[in-house]
């Protein structure tokens, strides 16, 4: 499968950036935290290698939020992104109580713990 090569440095680019890299180490500590080749990983980032399926699998693994459209095609996006708080879906004129509102943050606050975490 054909795969611009700029798109795993960006990629690995971002990974390292979160992990506070230098920019000259980025593809040999994605390699090294990821147990991965760095040969292979380079001929991808150089796009003289094609990526196969267990390889998408294993980019997948590392960025369980990637869009396969961008990696794929010409999406824009190169994460997917995830509507925290779930939309009104009726408007409500009655107050309500104290505990009701705590009970609804805490429900809040729990989606975005379980989102944060599927991110690290």
């Amino acid at each position: 499968m054909t795969i611009d090569g700029d798109k795993i440095k960006q990629l690995i680019s971002h990974y390292s950036e979160d992990k506070g890299y230098l920019e000259k180490s980025y593809v040999v500590r994605f390699c090294e935290d990821n147990n991965l080749n760095y040969k292979q990983w380079n001929a991808y980032c150089s796009g003289t290698q094609n990526l196969g399926l267990k390889i998408i699998e294993v980019l997948m693994d590392i960025f369980p939020n990637l869009n396969l459209n961008w990696l794929l095609k010409e999406e824009l996006n190169m994460f997917k992104s995830y509507n925290l708080v779930e939309e009104p879906r009726e408007i409500y004129t009655a107050e309500i109580s104290n505990q009701a509102l705590f009970n609804k943050l805490e429900s809040i606050e729990k989606k975005i713990n379980k989102v944060l975490e599927n991110q690290k």
